[in-house]
């Protein structure tokens, strides 16, 4: 589930009963040291392998506040069949996904926390993905395919988040 849809809200608001679910990975970054200024297009690099055909990945950047409220920042996706057009994707392997997130602004104050949240599908905001050779306008109640995601996070398969910070040094 994500942000978006008819009924879709502009700013941050609360995530935390999107979590709830067995649907996606969250990753949590230790309380900020100091406050941090982000400003720009936040990006990720996954390594990632999908049974899928065809396959999407969301990545959510969330703030979490001192009181636990996770608030969205910005979302972004990447679709198997224009990600890799040109090099070919196959299913079962290990493939580099990058792409970036909406562009933001925002203050991270000390004692706040960044989430990232990566899924395989973001709807209503993106239209769902069938896992099949079926486009996602024409899949119809027999279009739909299950598949299983991996995202590697290691010493060779580094899956990172790059944010756009105003200022030096670490926060």
């Amino acid at each position: 589930m994500a942000p978006g849809g008819p009924h879709a809200l502009s700013g941050m608001f609360d995530q935390s009963a999107l979590e709830l679910g067995n649907n996606l990975l969250v990753y949590t970054s230790q309380p900020a040291a100091r406050d941090a200024e982000i400003f720009g297009q936040p990006r990720v690099r996954l390594y990632a392998a999908t049974s899928a055909a065809h396959a999407d990945f969301t990545a959510k950047l969330v703030r979490v506040t001192e009181s636990g409220r996770a608030e969205f920042v910005s979302i972004g996706i990447a679709r198997s069949s224009g990600l890799f057009r040109s090099e070919g994707y196959a299913a079962d392997a290990i493939h580099v996904w990058e792409f970036t997130l909406e562009p933001t602004a925002f203050q991270l104050a000390a004692g706040e926390s960044l989430r990232l949240e990566v899924a395989g599908s973001a709807f209503p905001l993106y239209d769902r993905n069938p896992s099949t050779r079926v486009a996602p306008q024409d899949a119809d109640q027999w279009s739909w395919g299950r598949s299983t995601q991996q995202i590697l996070h290691s010493a060779s398969h580094p899956s990172v988040l790059y944010l756009p910070m105003i200022g030096d040094g670490p926060w």
